[in-house]
């Protein structure tokens, strides 16, 4: 969020120096011998159209810093290994990585792929990839399993030599 301020206010800052221009440009006319004065007008016209969609921009930006507020503020509770937002309604949606909740307090939703008949979610922000409570098992499972067919190897690589 504290880049979307970061961008936020940088727009604000161009948007008073557009509009500062057009207001020099104003006072120029005003002063001015009449001469130039539609290219100027021209000129003011176009700064302030450029103010307009700078301040277009800003407001698109504090809706979406308004929107990850409100997000924020919805319940969102941990269930290892992710975060749950839960709706007024009871229904959970998620899951969210943790990661990036815990770190910048942003809410990234997790992208769900299937392993192994469980859940495994990916963080497309952070790549960070977490697995669902049956899903590790099912790793470990694996893993066992593998250790079993596997042949003894010796305790001394050397023995045979």
């Amino acid at each position: 969020m504290a880049d979307l301020i970061a961008e936020a206010l940088t727009v604000l800052r161009a948007a008073k120096v557009s509009a500062g221009d057009a207001l020099a440009l104003l006072d120029s006319v005003a002063a001015g011998d009449g001469a130039d004065a539609r290219q100027r007008l021209a000129a003011i016209r176009q700064r302030i159209v450029t103010a307009q969609d700078l301040h277009l921009q800003l407001a698109q930006m504090l809706l979406r810093i308004e929107r990850q507020q409100k997000l924020a503020r919805e319940a969102l509770h941990f269930e290892h290994p992710v975060y749950w937002r839960l709706a007024d309604d009871g229904k959970k949606h998620g899951p969210y990585c943790p990661t990036c909740w815990d770190d910048t307090r942003r809410i990234a939703a997790l992208h769900v792929l299937p392993f192994r008949g469980h859940d495994r979610w990916v963080c497309r922000i952070c790549s960070r990839t977490f697995f669902s409570d049956g899903a590790r098992q099912a790793m470990a499972e694996a893993e066992n399993t593998a250790r079993r067919h596997q042949p003894d190897a010796p305790d001394d690589p050397l023995a045979n030599d």
